[in-house]
């Protein structure tokens, strides 16, 4: 089984305290105005029909990451693990949340893929990584575009 773990904030999604008239608005929860970044849902559609066990892992609250996930209308079964699941530092600019895989409770796969714009806040156990840049309302973004291309040159589509 091949594992995917997607960050939430600046990779998939961009929440922002105010409304942003160019972007399509998702959803607004509080002061949080929601916006899927451009082709997300395509995204998840090709992990979903590719099999992949998905797993959404950020360093936000609990509450706040079901609000997000569960607007991405999921087909299939998906692990979401938050704040609970990293470790915290504290530096002279704020807090920052440590990930790894093993923090997690899940089984170990053998493939493990991970996407995430601050890959330098992994602990690194041997997951591949994708670069991809933070996503912050830009409209002519396709990042999950050439990460699906890439995918693909590396596994076709299985059905």
């Amino acid at each position: 089984m091949k594992t995917f773990i997607l960050d939430i904030d600046q990779c998939l999604v961009f929440a922002s305290y105010t409304q942003l008239s160019e972007l399509e608005l998702i959803s607004k929860r509080g002061y949080h105005y929601l916006y899927f970044r451009p082709h997300l849902l395509e995204f998840l559609s090709y992990l979903q029909k590719s099999k992949y066990k998905i797993i959404f892992y950020t360093s936000g609250k609990s509450e706040y990451a079901k609000w997000i996930v569960s607007h991405f209308n999921m087909s299939c079964e998906y692990l979401l693990f938050t704040r609970k699941f990293t470790k915290r530092k504290q530096t002279l600019y704020g807090d920052l949340f440590y990930k790894s895989s093993r923090n997690l409770p899940i089984e170990r796969a053998k493939r493990t893929y991970v996407l995430d714009d601050r890959i330098d806040l992994w602990v690194d156990n041997g997951e591949n990584f994708l670069d991809i840049s933070p996503w912050n309302g830009e409209l002519n973004d396709n990042e999950l575009i050439r990460i699906m291309i890439k995918l693909l040159k590396t596994q076709p589509l299985m059905r």
